[in-house]
């Protein structure tokens, strides 16, 4: 090792021995056909996880940001908002303008309506329906004059009464007159009953006309005073036909609800103030104007690169939230809020396999995203055909991302077997060796990674012993004297463990005797089921054979791993009963086991 420190030596900026599943990653991520996602199989420790992020991170620096997302009011069916699509960092200015719309029309659409001009014309549509009814019913009472009938007014509407001498007839009086004279009386009232009727029956259309000219002239009114303001807002989005097409919408839709602009008047002094609920319906009003910015891609470098550590089904799709309002339950486009697909769609999406398929529908909901190339925002109750209320249904956003599961060896040729979808969405394996060779070339850079370690997690300086000793330690690991162990987390946390015992020593710097002492303490805290099983040889309950010889009987040695620790317990009845999670023999004890048998033999 040709270095007194680690600090005389540069960092690894590439992972030591693992050259077969960086091959599969870099190719993975070149391919940009369907179907190329990545499974990293490995133990855990190994450094999937970094290095397929420096791995993604260094290749998502060479492209593009990806377009920014946003949802807005669909103006034809509120239940279905739309989706835009803007050039990065451009979400959040469209979001702005339309605030600043919305603030600017609710001051200049009431002084519109206040001006001189606009109270004249309305002045002219209402006398023009005024003028139409005084001109029907004069004509009809001008009929009825001769035939000696008077129309009143009521409380209840017109009514008509015979008149005599300019007086009109009380039921009495007419009562009192001649039979033939009320006869006469009666088939006159009924001649403009039948007039009146036809007369009754054209003031709804009228009316109707009537409000047709008032909103005609409100609209046109609206688009005057808004006219400028979003010829100024679209001039912004030319080069965007979509933002111009929902502008237009905008536009269409303040015309014909004028009046939610319209500031109420001020309540009367010492009358109380509009109640909060009153506020907050007011400003409710213009929620169908805002734009909800699911993905900003403002200051974005390149292509995200995201690590989801919950993956289920909202975390990955995004979910729709609710509000309650008057005792219920409302949502609208403003309360859908993202998941992790669309925060890295365009670029690179991790997730831990054990993690996918033990989360809530995840691992369907992201199958079914991959599948169909979209994200689609749609509830659990939606997803399982279970919806018992009115909810939304966003447009789906395309999607075009890279997904690496992380998971054990094991998991993969399980769905490998059982599951076709995952063939055919996980065409790329990257196999994370556990071990590596051990050659002066590998040790070197076992001692450039410890360097790393040292300067990131900012440890007291390794010395060329302590730096030897460590990688002793990975030869024992691998249960080899020519690999060296890949599972560097083990490492990591020996040198933490080192270093702690030196600085509480007082010491400046780490050797080989700190090293060794933290591999001691490892043993010592995991040792109980080792030292039971020394003492149940030492009092013979456990036979081990090592002198003399035996006609038929082999001494069967293993290396047992509990956790973090080996112990070499006799192939005996009793040394059967207790199971372990994996089996390994180090050189050192199959050298021990290998002289037992001799002797016994």
């Amino acid at each position: 090792m040709p270095f007194e420190q680690v600090g005389e030596i540069a960092d690894l900026l590439e992972p030591i021995g693992q050259d077969r599943a960086v091959e599969a990653v870099q190719f993975a991520v070149a391919m940009r056909r369907k179907g190329y996602n990545v499974y990293a199989l490995g133990a855990s420790g190994t450094g999937k996880h970094t290095v397929i992020r420096d791995l993604l991170r260094r290749r998502a620096d060479t492209m593009p940001a990806p377009p920014d997302w946003c949802y807005v009011n669909n103006f034809a069916d509120p239940q279905k908002p739309r989706r835009l699509q803007l050039p990065p960092g451009r979400g959040n200015g469209l979001r702005e303008a339309m605030k600043r719309l919305v603030e600017e029309l609710r001051a200049a659409l009431p002084a519109a309506f206040e001006r001189d001009d606009y109270r004249a014309r309305l002045d002219v549509v209402e006398q023009q329906f005024k003028q139409r009814n005084e001109q029907a019913f004069g004509e009809l009472q001008r009929r009825a004059e001769p035939k000696g009938i008077a129309i009143l007014r009521t409380p209840m509407g017109l009514a008509l009464a015979p008149r005599r001498d300019g007086k009109v007839l009380t039921p009495e009086m007419f009562e009192a007159l001649p039979e033939a004279e009320r006869e006469r009386i009666q088939h006159d009232l009924e001649e403009v009953q039948s007039e009146l009727e036809a007369v009754m029956q054209k003031v709804p259309q009228w009316e109707r006309k009537h409000r047709e000219a008032v909103r005609e002239l409100n609209r046109n009114t609206t688009g005057a005073a808004i006219a400028l303001t979003l010829d100024e807002l679209r001039a912004g989005y030319r080069d965007l036909p979509e933002i111009v097409q929902h502008l237009d919408a905008v536009e269409h839709d303040i015309k014909e609800n004028a009046d939610d602009f319209l500031t109420p008047a001020q309540p009367p002094q010492g009358m109380p103030t509009p109640a909060p609920v009153e506020e907050a319906m007011s400003e409710a009003r213009f929620r169908r104007y805002q734009v909800n910015v699911i993905v900003d891609n403002l200051g974005q470098r390149g292509a995200p690169v995201i690590y989801e550590d919950n993956p289920t089904h909202q975390t990955l799709v995004g979910r729709v939230e609710y509000v309650a309002r008057f005792g219920t339950l409302v949502t609208d486009f403003n309360l859908l809020t993202p998941g992790a697909l669309h925060r890295a769609n365009g670029g690179y999406l991790m997730l831990d396999a054990q993690r996918l398929l033990a989360g809530n529908f995840g691992w369907a909901s992201l199958k079914r995203a991959l599948n169909a190339a979209e994200i689609r925002i749609e509830t659990l109750e939606q997803l399982l055909t279970m919806a018992s209320t009115v909810s939304l249904q966003p447009d789906p956003i395309p999607l075009d991302v890279k997904i690496v599961l992380l998971g054990p060896p094991s998991l993969y040729y399980l769905l490998s077997s059982v599951d076709d979808d995952f063939k055919e969405l996980f065409k790329i394996a990257a196999d994370f060796d556990d071990r590596i060779e051990r050659t002066p070339e590998t040790t070197l850079l076992y001692a450039r990674f410890i360097a790393g370690v040292v300067r990131r997690e900012q440890l007291l300086p390794f010395d060329r012993g302590a730096v030897a000793r460590v990688v002793e330690q990975a030869a024992r690991i691998a249960g080899d004297a020519d690999r060296l162990s890949a599972e560097l987390r083990e490492i990591v946390d020996l040198l933490q463990e080192a270093d702690q015992l030196a600085v509480g020593a007082g010491q400046t710097i780490v050797t080989a005797a700190e090293v060794q002492k933290a591999i001691d303490g490892q043993f010592r805290r995991g040792e109980r089921v080792y030292r039971r099983m020394q003492e149940e040889i030492g009092r013979k309950t456990i036979r081990v054979e090592t002198d003399s010889e035996q006609v038929g009987q082999v001494n069967g040695l293993s290396v047992m791993t509990l956790g973090s620790l080996s112990a070499t317990p006799a192939a005996s009845p009793r040394a059967s009963g207790w199971g372990a999670a994996r089996s390994s023999i180090s050189s050192a004890r199959l050298l021990s086991a290998a002289r037992c048998i001799q002797r016994a033999c």
